[in-house]
């Protein structure tokens, strides 16, 4: 998306509460389907923690519900409010590029930019010294990124 602060490129706005609702919601059932087939599970040999699955065999019926429907939608949340850290957002401006995920920032002027590309699923970013200054994996549209800093006057090379 273009904006008066350069191109924006960013997953869909519906992707983060996707994925805080869609982890929780998967771990919760799949937890549910454990705790309804833990007794089962105590007979198989190679199922791990089997002494967790035994204790949980043993609890009354809503309280096993609830102590695995639990714990499967708080392991879901993390898992998805950790997929939502790993989202990159490019702002891409004709003097400088901006790269944020999560908690990682990378400021780059123009200028000491001499090349962009897609390596596999890592967007990478080489300085006027040949090092990388970004490496990153990036599920944005490959076009779009690469239109964003191409758009703006920055050096893509496409893969060979």
């Amino acid at each position: 998306m273009d904006t008066e602060r350069g191109a924006v490129v960013a997953e869909p706005g519906w992707v983060p509460p996707a994925l805080l609702l869609g982890f929780p919601l998967a771990g919760g059932v799949v937890a549910w389907v454990i705790q309804a087939a833990a007794a089962w599970l105590t007979t198989l040999p190679w199922v791990p923690r089997r002494r967790l699955v035994e204790w949980l065999a043993e609890q009354p019926e809503t309280r096993r519900v609830i102590i695995a429907v639990g714990a499967g939608l708080v392991v879901g949340l993390l898992i998805g409010l950790t997929a939502i850290d790993d989202l990159v957002v490019i702002t891409v401006r004709p003097e400088d590029a901006t790269l944020v995920q999560g908690r990682k920032r990378l400021h780059v002027p123009r200028g000491v930019v001499t090349a962009v590309f897609r390596e596999g699923k890592d967007l990478v970013v080489i300085d006027q010294d040949g090092e990388e200054r970004w490496r990153t994996k990036v599920t944005l549209d490959a076009a779009a990124v690469r239109d964003a800093f191409v758009r703006h006057g920055y050096r893509w090379h496409d893969p060979t």
